[in-house]
């Protein structure tokens, strides 16, 4: 069984050592708390607009917890695309403040 997990790690993705959005504190915070508002804002958008149309409670209920799960996957994959382009903005500032400024570009004098 392990070796079956293993396979299917070092074929699916980061190798070991990569980056991980699960391994970074600040994105798996934000992450989940953009999967939980975004479903329930759907929920709550969807229901409310169901029964201000006059839909029954039972259809209107159905319809907000589909339009939930739809907010929730929207708001998950908003929330890591965002995330992947801050945590390589992040690991970009870092090699720069290690490795310091540029240096100067000379161009040629031209006598």
């Amino acid at each position: 069984m392990a070796g079956k997990k293993a396979a299917k790690g070092a074929a699916g993705g980061a190798a070991e050592g990569g980056i991980r959005l699960t391994a970074h504190p600040r994105a798996r915070r934000d992450i989940g708390a953009a999967k939980g508002w975004g479903g329930l804002a759907a929920f709550g958008i969807v229901l409310f607009l169901s029964l201000r149309a006059g839909v029954p409670l039972a259809d209107g209920l159905w319809r907000g917890i589909l339009a939930g799960v739809a907010g929730y996957v929207f708001a998950w994959g908003a929330a890591v695309a965002i995330w992947r382009h801050v945590a390589l903005a992040e690991i970009e500032r870092t090699r720069r403040e290690i490795t310091g400024p540029p240096p100067e570009k000379v161009s040629p004098s031209i006598e």
